[in-house]
């Protein structure tokens, strides 16, 4: 029954955050700057909308199928405070459940039910990968099909399926708060797999804890669904028509996030726009992360990467509440920020770190962060060369100010 989950990771500055900021409360907005004037190198300023015709076909709506159920995944905080550490990762088809090491005789489940598309989690209170000795962990599966009908037999086959994985020693499990949910774990083994169908969802979580007492797993167990039903029964599900008529960039964050190539589309982990609740499944330091957005209001996100290594982040885009929490979320980045260098010229809302233990001679390393501020807007735009990075801290300013409406 033990599985192990591959996350992507964005590891961003936001990642750095530890502790509260408050607003600044009557701060006066300085005159706009000229963004005709801002060395932006060869880099569009243009919104997205006027760089890139979105194309609604299968794959695309899949992606952002996932963006939007990633909004209705409990973070690891919202189940236990400890679990602060983890990533996300899509699955587009039964394929990828195989690639991301979701157990393989789960695979033929997902193909027979036609499951559409679905997305899983993994949190922990330790940062290594994989089991710890004494760690707590818990991820979670939610995958959609076609119908009610169809996630009830996939509910029932992947408990039959995991179960069979060690059936001499297997034993079924009733969790007193859920009946409805089958579930089993192996004596002497700290691990427990539970299910359940919720509609057309099939929601599958696997739960890891200190000991190998078959109480703490059914507790732990309870309250990963305690904070997770509420949550998945928000969300209507869509059929194969409806992935292709989502909306593009729903929260409008997308348009306005610098992105360093002209030829772009839509993806996770690539190029995607979250929710405050979906951001948190693909950083680290999930509290600290949770308790900036609730001062500040972030409710949407914008990241563009060029990879899942945290060096590999191209830019990231966060909205505020108003123009004071735009201002004290920058504040507070740069007091997390090691090393400071040249800002860009005739940007005093802006400042430039050096990423420290970065070696300079990687040729994929984003050695340079940016940090730029427009209205309620926060972004961050990171490259391998200072100047570079100025230039780019220059693009997403002049994108801000061109996509304000």
């Amino acid at each position: 029954m033990k599985k192990k989950l591959a996350t992507l990771v964005i590891t961003s500055a936001m990642s750095l955050l530890a502790a509260a900021c408050g607003t600044v409360p009557g701060k006066v907005q300085p005159a706009e700057i000229d963004v005709r004037t801002l060395d932006t190198g060869s880099y569009n300023t243009d919104p997205a909308e006027l760089r890139y015709d979105y194309t609604p076909n299968l794959t695309n709506g899949k992606q952002i199928a996932i963006m939007r159920l990633a909004d209705v995944i409990a973070p690891g905080p919202d189940i236990d405070a400890k679990l602060d550490y983890g990533g996300a990762a899509p699955v587009l088809s039964p394929a990828d459940a195989t690639s991301i090491k979701f157990a393989e005789n789960f695979v033929p489940v997902l193909t027979r039910h036609d499951m559409l598309y679905g997305m899983q989690t993994a949190n922990s209170d330790r940062s290594e990968n994989g089991p710890v000795e004494g760690d707590t962990a818990v991820n979670i599966s939610v995958f959609q099909f076609p119908s009610d009908e169809a996630a009830a037999a996939a509910a029932q086959e992947f408990e039959a399926a995991d179960f069979d994985i060690a059936k001499d020693q297997n034993q079924p499990v009733a969790l007193n708060k859920y009946p409805k949910a089958l579930s089993h774990w192996r004596p002497g083994i700290r691990t427990m797999g539970t299910r359940m169908a919720r509609g057309s969802y099939v929601l599958s979580i696997f739960v890891r804890t200190p000991r190998s007492e078959v109480s703490d797993l059914a507790a732990l167990a309870e309250r990963v669904y305690d904070a997770q039903l509420p949550l998945l029964d928000t969300l209507p599900p869509v059929s194969k028509r409806d992935l292709l008529h989502l909306p593009f960039d729903p929260f409008g964050i997308f348009r306005k996030t610098f992105h360093p190539n002209d030829l772009f589309g839509v993806g996770i982990p690539g190029e995607m726009w979250l929710s405050d609740r979906a951001y948190l499944h693909f950083v680290d330091d999930k509290k600290a992360t949770r308790e900036i957005f609730r001062k500040t209001g972030v409710d949407a996100i914008g990241v563009v990467q060029n990879g899942i290594s945290s060096d590999n982040n191209a830019a990231v885009a966060w909205r505020t509440r108003d123009f004071a929490s735009a201002a004290a979320l920058s504040d507070y980045l740069r007091g997390k920020s090691k090393r400071l260098v040249d800002s860009p010229p005739k940007m005093p809302d802006t400042f430039c770190s050096e990423n420290v233990g970065f070696q300079p001679s990687s040729f994929t390393a984003r050695n340079y962060n940016c940090t730029v501020r427009y209205d309620r807007f926060v972004g961050k735009v990171s490259s391998s060369q200072l100047l570079d990075a100025q230039q780019r801290a220059a693009a997403q300013y002049a994108l801000f100010a061109n996509s304000s409406w």
